[in-house]
C-alpha cells in the first residue's frame, strides 16, 4: 500500500518501539519468534511497549495478528481447541506462542481499553499467491494466504471494524 510504512527494529527496544509510533494513524502488529517466546513473553512486552507509545503520541488504532487458538477472556473455549488444536500446536513447539498471545489478549482486555485494538486470529498463513478476499469469521477457517492476510490487516486498521474483537478470518464466501 502506497501509505504504508514498515518500521524495522528489534522488539526488546522499547524506546525505539514507543519513538517508531509517532506520527502514526495505526499500528499493525503480525510479529513473532517462536524460539523468543519459549523463553519469555517478549510479544506482551512488544505490546505494553507499543501501547504505551500509541497513548503517548495520540495514536488510537492497533490490530495484533495472534493465532487462531489464543484463548480470548471470556469466551468459551472450542472443546476442539482445548482438546485437539492446542495440544498439537504444542508438540510442534508452538506452546511459548499460545502462552505469549494468550497474555497479549487478556492484557488488552484488562489494561488497554482506551485503544482500538483488533486481534486477529488466522487458523494457519500460506506463503502463496492470493486467493481472494478475507474476512472476520465466527469460526476457525481453512489458513490463507500471507498476502490476503495482509490486506485484511490494513483493512481492518483503516475502517475501525471489529473494535475489541478477536476475529478468526476466513476467505469471503464466492
Amino acid at each position: 500500500h502506497p501509505a504504508l510504512e514498515v518500521v524495522q527494529g528489534d522488539f526488546s527496544e522499547h524506546d525505539r518501539v514507543r519513538e517508531a509510533v509517532r506520527g502514526v494513524d495505526f499500528v499493525i502488529v503480525a510479529a513473532g519468534d517462536k524460539k523468543t517466546s519459549k523463553r519469555s513473553l517478549f510479544m506482551l512486552a512488544l505490546v505494553q511497549a507499543v501501547v504505551a507509545g500509541m497513548r503517548e503520541h495520540g495514536v488510537r488504532r492497533l490490530v495484533f495478528q495472534a493465532g487462531a487458538t489464543t484463548f480470548v477472556p471470556g469466551e468459551s473455549v472450542p472443546w476442539h481447541h482445548q482438546w485437539v488444536l492446542r495440544p498439537m500446536i504444542a508438540l510442534l513447539g508452538w506452546s511459548g506462542s499460545m502462552r505469549d498471545n494468550d497474555a497479549v489478549a487478556a492484557w488488552l482486555v484488562a489494561e488497554a481499553q482506551d485503544v482500538s485494538w483488533t486481534v486477529l486470529r488466522p487458523s494457519m498463513i500460506r506463503d502463496r499467491p492470493t486467493e481472494g478476499v478475507v474476512v472476520a469469521s465466527p469460526t476457525l477457517s481453512d489458513p490463507v494466504s500471507f498476502v490476503d492476510l495482509a490486506r485484511f490487516h490494513l483493512d481492518v486498521a483503516v475502517d475501525g471494524s471489529h473494535r475489541h474483537a478477536f476475529p478468526w478470518v476466513a476467505y469471503a464466501p464466492a
